[in-house]
């Protein structure tokens, strides 16, 4: 609810969500109601106040469930046509590029093997991305190697690493599955960000999010 009325002040034209959207394992048909309803007081203050409609981009995270059993699928609507959920085609090494209104973006799903599946879907990324006009994102549902404070034992395995996306032709990368939000940083000509989870929906997290 703060989110959403910050987006309101801010009279935005896009929202991007990098994952962990929900916790499948105790989600509740109340919570996805919630959400759903939160959208879309957004969609209609946006469009009320500001005459513009607003399009929400949604990566599915590792707490949202997999490619094949998403929980984002209780939001996603064939009629919704402002919320597309991104990120899952392109980890099969297919195109797939989200653009509206000067802005375009890629975006990569959790995967637990990530480093190498990367790797054999680069070319697609690569490809979506020569597709694109306007300000160019990558959204991922990744640790960052080189920007982001890893957890004990995380397998490497399961991390991407900053000199993996250093040819990418992409102005802006946003980082989910990180849970502390991370100051940004400019590297290779790009800015490198995290938003930092919305709730602590592991007792791992510390801290406001």
């Amino acid at each position: 609810t703060k989110a959403i009325d910050i987006f309101i002040e801010e009279g935005v034209d896009h929202v991007i969500h990098a994952g962990d959207l929900f916790e499948k394992r105790s989600m509740t048909p109340s919570d996805s109601m919630f959400v759903k309803e939160e959208l879309q007081r957004l969609i209609d203050s946006i469009k009320k106040n500001e005459r513009k409609g607003v399009r929400i981009l949604v990566v599915r995270g590792n707490h949202d469930g997999t490619s094949d059993n998403s929980v984002l699928e209780y939001i996603e609507h064939p009629l919704a046509e402002y919320l597309k959920v991104v990120g899952d085609e392109i980890l099969r090494g297919k195109i797939e590029l989200f653009e509206c209104g000067g802005l375009s973006a890629v975006a990569v799903g959790y995967h637990p093997y990530i480093a190498e599946r990367f790797k054999d879907i680069k070319p697609a990324v690569e490809e979506s991305l020569s597709k694109a006009s306007g300000k160019r994102f990558l959204v991922l549902h990744a640790f960052l190697s080189g920007y982001h404070d890893l957890p004990p034992g995380i397998p490497k395995h399961s991390v991407l690493t900053v000199h993996d996306l250093e040819d990418l032709d992409v102005e802006t990368v946003v980082c989910g599955h990180h849970h502390d939000r991370k100051d940004p940083i400019e590297l290779h000509g790009r800015c490198i960000l995290t938003p930092g989870a919305t709730e602590a929906i592991d007792l791992a997290d510390e801290g406001q999010h």
